[in-house]
């Protein structure tokens, strides 16, 4: 099951005691998976800083779930042609073990594996301030979430305008991919060729009407370019002067006259921008894999820029990698080309410019063989401006082996990189709630032991719940009986008697798809 319990009791030894006795009981009747929660201690400062903390953590969980599962639903949407690979980009940074720290894991084995972040959020701090550091990094990622789905939504939604042009009847759907040039004539200053459309029913009826509908029809001129269910479309040239006249005896016959001026630009930009809709659409989720082939003819010499490797993540402060090229900053001959055209694939737009992956890359790819065997034969690098391209790249360097680009579209690698940050968080947020709530429930000093429990089968929460409060009964024994009759109030409690137990309780659900 992705669901989770996180509890705490106090850490005496008499609760210690009931712990094992729960691990026990949970073990032995295949309730549960149970493991310690670990949450280091902070500066607990005022009763009345606390009980406003819970508050206010309560808001700020809420508000990260909602926020993990719209960019959980956003991820889909943005796939939707590989839904099947949704779950692969629902991924957490590993933890804060060296060897985990670059690689991406399942939100299992995060929340199961949890450590303290103590480079994001200090202990040192008072907790109204690591709860503020976390309170702006979400606010942060929804707007930039609310921002990109907009840009997202307007390009889907100037798609579909455009694909339901070409996919309606013939009265509303756009004729440039249909019409030619052949079929009109062009540059005449008596001649005109209209564009009728007939019923089916009514085709034999044009054949033999069409010419005497008007004066100064040119004979034989009618021919049917397309048809769908309902009817066909014909070509018929006259004269300028008998429009109007042709135009109300063909309405008075049943056929239809469509309004279009043949103008090959206009249809070489209308087509031109479906393809640039498509793939810009595309390009918002598209994942391409290339692998490199060393000593390729077809890899021209060329020149990298290097790029500082101050902030991998980020341009330096004041420049962007567009005006550092213009600087000329660090240039660089390289023998051997062979990442030529890695600057047209991770950007398009600079495909005739020579930029490659930044000299950090490089140098990795050189040294592969001296670092082999580590991080279980994989090494994942985060390089920013490869191609000179402003966005970060994933790089992934198969140790023996050619070098892998791994490409992914802009929208879909921010949801990646900003989901795995906004889970981070709220997992925090989590250990934050039981800390605050064990702080009021059990008092100073600080001593409570934190547990994580999975249930193992759905129909086995009930059962476990039974185990849980027959365990720490003795912590409230109000509580207790009020889980047990519903119609015992607990005083000064605000939430319903479902909501409270014994223990400090909180519930993490991983099922962010359902």
């Amino acid at each position: 099951m992705s669901e989770f319990w996180l509890i705490s009791a106090p850490g005496d030894k008499e609760n210690l005691q009931a712990l094992e006795r729960m691990n026990m009981v949970t073990s032995k009747s295949n309730l549960s998976h149970n493991t310690k929660f670990a949450i280091p201690d902070f500066k607990v400062g005022t009763l009345d800083s606390l009980v406003g903390l819970s508050d206010e953590l309560g808001k700020l969980d809420t508000f990260a779930e909602s926020l993990i599962r719209r960019m959980a639903q956003t991820v889909v949407e943005v796939m939707e042609d590989a839904r099947g690979k949704v779950q692969e980009n629902l991924l957490a940074n590993g933890g804060l073990k060296e060897k985990m720290k670059c690689l991406k894991i399942d939100l299992t084995s995060f929340v199961t594996h949890f450590e303290w972040d103590m480079a994001k959020y200090p202990t040192k701090q008072p907790l109204v301030n690591v709860v503020d550091t976390l309170a702006k990094q979400l606010a942060q990622i929804e707007s930039d979430l609310k921002a990109r789905t907009a840009a997202y939504n307007t390009l889907k939604m100037n798609l579909e305008n455009l694909e339901k042009k070409s996919n309606g009847n013939l009265f509303t759907r756009t004729l440039s991919d249909i019409v030619s040039k052949e079929d009109f004539v062009l540059d005449s200053e008596y001649l005109v060729t209209l564009l009728v459309i007939v019923p089916k029913q009514n085709y034999a009826q044009w054949q033999k009407t069409y010419e005497s509908l008007s004066d100064m029809v040119v004979p034989r001129s009618t021919k049917l370019i397309t048809e769908d269910k309902e009817g066909g479309l014909f070509t018929v040239t006259l004269f300028r002067k008998v429009i109007d006249d042709f135009k109300t005896k063909a309405k008075e016959n049943k056929f239809t006259v469509r309004e279009f001026c043949y103008d090959e630009k206009e249809i070489k930009r209308e087509r031109e921008e479906m393809t640039r809709l498509l793939s810009d659409k595309k390009q918002q989720y598209q994942t391409s894999c290339v692998a490199l082939k060393k000593g390729s003819s077809t890899f021209p010499d060329h020149k990298v820029k290097v790029t500082p490797l101050g902030n991998l993540a980020r341009p330096a402060a004041g420049h962007t990698d567009r005006e550092r090229e213009s600087e000329g900053e660090g240039e660089v001959s390289r023998p051997q080309g062979h990442w030529g055209p890695l600057a047209r694939m991770a950007s398009p737009a600079r495909a005739s410019e020579k930029a490659s992956p930044c000299i950090f890359c490089y140098l990795m790819w050189l040294l592969r063989s001296s670092i082999q065997g580590a991080l279980n034969d994989t090494f994942l690098l985060i390089c920013r401006a490869c191609g000179g391209c402003n966005r970060p790249q994933q790089w992934m360097v198969l140790m023996g082996q050619v070098p892998l680009l791994c490409l992914q579209g802009p929208l879909l690698r921010w949801l990646k990189v900003n989901f795995s940050e906004a889970f981070i968080a709220w997992v925090h947020i989590k250990a934050l709630r039981v800390f605050v709530e064990s702080v009021l429930r059990y008092g100073l000093p600080v001593n409570f032991q934190a547990v994580l429990l999975q249930p193992h089968k759905k129909s086995s929460t009930k059962r476990l719940r039974e185990v849980l409060n027959s365990v720490f009964r003795h912590l409230d024994e109000v509580a207790a009986a009020s889980i047990l009759d519903a119609s015992v109030e607990i005083p000064g409690l605000q939430l319903n008697n479902q909501d409270y137990f014994p223990y400090v309780y909180f519930h993490i659900d991983l099922s962010l798809l359902d």
